[in-house]
């Protein structure tokens, strides 16, 4: 089997530098900004995340991304916020407490990130969140999924990594089934 390189960029968005998110969302004092989105269908399904870092002094963006075998969609939201976070946490000077801004359409993470709600599952992901508060000052915001370029890319891409989890596992089933089928035979 022949495969070919993809020439043009599966997933074409073109989101807003940092700067023009901040003032879009009226954010005067920052100095990063995290816009994620996770998917997933069923409990227990193959998910996939993806997010955006924007740094206010260079004006850098980091695209983070990836995808787990098993997730809820909760946990799939909560990887995009948490991935971005420990990116972040590597490259942040020791005793800087930077201001991050958490953009997020899951009210689940929102809530909870703000401390309005307390969680009843994910308790080691919410356990991670907490540990990275105390070296930041996280704020986190509700965003309609589609009225954000950075938090579609999100989707989209967590959407793309989701879907091409499950094309794999049902190969795998598939492959599996036949391979037991011919054991059998012998």
């Amino acid at each position: 089997m022949y495969l070919r390189q993809q020439t043009r960029p599966i997933i074409q968005i073109e989101p807003d530098t940092g700067k023009e998110l901040a003032k879009r969302l009226q954010l005067h004092k920052w100095d990063y900004i995290i816009a994620g989105d996770g998917s997933a269908t069923r409990l227990e399904t193959p998910a996939g995340f993806g997010a955006i870092l924007y740094t206010r002094d260079n004006g850098t963006q980091k695209k983070i991304f990836g995808g787990l075998s098993h997730a809820t969609n909760n946990m799939a939201e909560m990887m995009a916020v948490i991935s971005a976070l420990l990116y972040l946490e590597g490259t942040i000077a020791k005793g800087e407490k930077p201001i991050v801004y958490v953009l997020s359409d899951s009210k689940y993470v929102v809530d909870i990130g703000n401390g309005e709600a307390v969680p009843k599952t994910n308790l080691a992901l919410w356990s991670a969140v907490n540990q990275i508060k105390i070296r930041m000052n996280l704020i986190f915001l509700h965003v309609n999924r589609m009225l954000l370029p950075a938090n579609v890319f999100g989707d989209k891409t967590g959407n793309l990594i989701r879907t091409s989890f499950e094309t794999f596992t049902k190969l795998l089933n598939k492959h599996d089934k036949q391979t037991n089928c011919n054991n059998h035979r012998r």
